[in-house]
């Protein structure tokens, strides 16, 4: 709850509107907002939609051009074979005009259930070490199988998890991306 939590007061939020997260009559049907607190600060959302082996089913682009508040971007109206892909996976990210990512986040559909979600194959990850100080470390964790890594959380060996503070600690990876994770030690 707490990386939703997060997520949810991050200053620019990506939201889709849906009624069920339930991929109705083969078709994928929601509403795309863009909440924000940056001021004049805009940017470009991305939405990608994949399915659980990596295949990408759709993308689209919305340019941010809106002030504060809550905007309206758009509609996805995608058809997709729920019978084919019973679970798909829409990454929703916010970008600045300079390339800095400000927000990301995952939303998961599924066919007539969600059950398929812990069938999925299993998928291999790997993780680097990019920076290490007294009190912080970050690593950059890869998924390196072809399907998508759903709710990966990481458990570093030989690192006291009392009292450290993660960036981010439940997130999906795509094949072959490559999220920052920083991790701080709280004294």
């Amino acid at each position: 709850a707490y990386y939703a939590l997060k997520k949810a007061n991050s200053p620019v939020v990506v939201s889709i509107e849906d009624e069920s997260w339930i991929i109705k009559n083969n078709t994928l049907n929601s509403k795309v907002y863009l909440t924000r607190d940056l001021g004049e600060k805009q940017g470009v959302v991305s939405i990608k939609a994949l399915a659980s082996n990596g295949t990408i089913l759709f993308e689209k682009k919305f340019e941010d051009t809106s002030k504060e508040g809550t905007t309206y971007l758009g509609t996805i109206n995608e058809t997709i074979d729920s019978n084919q892909i019973p679970i798909v996976m829409v990454f929703c990210t916010w970008n600045s005009f300079d390339g800095k990512e400000s927000f990301s986040h995952m939303y998961l559909y599924g066919n007539n259930s969600f059950n398929e979600a812990f069938n999925l194959p299993k998928c291999q990850v790997e993780a680097k070490l990019l920076e290490k100080s007294f009190n912080k470390l970050s690593i950059q964790v890869k998924n390196i199988s072809s399907n998508v890594a759903l709710n990966i959380r990481c458990k570093l060996e030989g690192v006291d998890e009392k009292n450290i503070y993660y960036s981010d600690n439940y997130f999906t990876i795509a094949p072959n991306e490559l999220p920052i994770v920083s991790l701080l030690k709280i004294s």
